[in-house]
């Protein structure tokens, strides 16, 4: 397929480095195209001991949309400049850039996150959590991103961060494919 502004939600299943934290990285992504590299927070870890992991991936084209029948409500975009970086062992815990939802929900929807940039090469996740407060999951209103630094660090320079919003508990056919949040 090809995308005018794809965002892209990657994840290493992870099977053959299962003591090393692999994080999948986004970079690049546009057209029918993307860049991956897997990345590891510190050196202090096992090393990778394996040259090939499964990477899992979804692409969304940025906007609104609804699947299947028509029950299933989906929203993709792009965070641009995150510079927030929340590292709760190093003291840091800030509030992360609030997002609104363009659909309404009557239940937390799933929301997937991704760093889709590599503005600065050091380790770096993605964080989301509810638009009033930091230790909950999103809610049915809105929900705040920024980047995670884990136990590793507190400061990075700002990234964009892709999101896919999907609405949970919804059962839905797609053509043949029966699914369900």
């Amino acid at each position: 397929n090809t995308y005018t502004e794809p965002v892209v939600i990657a994840t290493v299943q992870d099977g053959n480095n299962p003591d090393t934290p692999l994080t999948a990285r986004v970079r690049n992504a546009s057209g029918n195209s993307f860049e991956l590299r897997l990345d590891i927070p510190t050196d202090n870890f096992a090393p990778v001991t394996s040259n090939s992991e499964t990477v899992n991936y979804l692409v969304v084209e940025a906007g609104v949309w609804t699947v299947g029948d028509g029950r299933t409500k989906i929203e993709a975009d792009i965070v641009e400049d995150v510079s927030r970086v929340n590292c709760r062992t190093c003291g840091t815990w800030n509030n992360g850039t609030d997002v609104s939802y363009h659909n309404a929900y009557s239940v937390e929807p799933v929301v997937l996150h991704q760093v889709m940039s590599e503005n600065d090469s050091d380790w770096i996740t993605s964080f989301v959590s509810d638009d009033t407060a930091g230790g909950n999951p999103p809610g049915t209103d809105g929900f705040q991103i920024a980047m995670n630094g884990a136990e590793v660090t507190n400061t990075h320079d700002p990234e964009d961060l892709g999101y896919v919003v999907i609405a949970a508990d919804a059962t839905d056919t797609n053509g043949t494919i029966d699914f369900e949040t």
